[in-house]
């Protein structure tokens, strides 16, 4: 099957400060709670939020965490900006690989986020499909985590 190559973006805009956007992103433990889908769970095995740092981590429903990524990340401007790539393999297999660049910035309102995520996926259409539904859960779920956290704190 050959390479599919696609850029996708995404913006959102959240009702909580910038530090508790940023930290929500540095904090794998926080990571854990709005990244994945309903149903199943994430695993960090290593987690360096650090430039030159690599999280490895294992994800997937509760008993079968079949898919490993690892991300390297590549610049990070506090507060500002994430560059990391993140490959995802299953078994022996790569299934994609992916520079994301995530933005940072505040509003009137909150802060704003915005997520530019160019994938190759070595598995056909269903990955491409999956980083997009599976972007704009996590940005969805994160604006609530955020929303939740941030009236807990009023």
């Amino acid at each position: 099957m050959s390479p599919l190559y696609e850029t996708l973006r995404f913006t959102r805009e959240v009702s909580a400060p910038r530090a508790a956007l940023w930290e929500a992103f540095a904090e794998p433990s926080q990571r854990v709670i709005w990244a994945v889908p309903a149903g199943e769970i994430q695993v960090y095995n290593q987690a360096q939020f650090e430039i030159g740092g690599q999280d490895r981590y294992r994800c997937g429903p509760p008993g079968s965490l079949d898919y490993r990524g690892l991300v390297d990340y590549l610049q990070i401007i506090d507060q500002e900006l994430i560059v990391h790539t993140d490959v995802v393999h299953a078994e022996d297999q790569i299934l994609s690989a992916a520079l994301l660049t995530v933005e940072f910035s505040s509003t009137t309102c909150g802060s704003r986020i915005e997520v530019t995520d160019q994938l190759v996926s070595f598995v056909g259409e269903g990955m491409v499909q999956g980083h997009q539904t599976g972007q704009r859960m996590a940005l969805d779920q994160l604006a609530a985590y955020l929303k939740s956290r941030h009236r807990q704190k009023e």
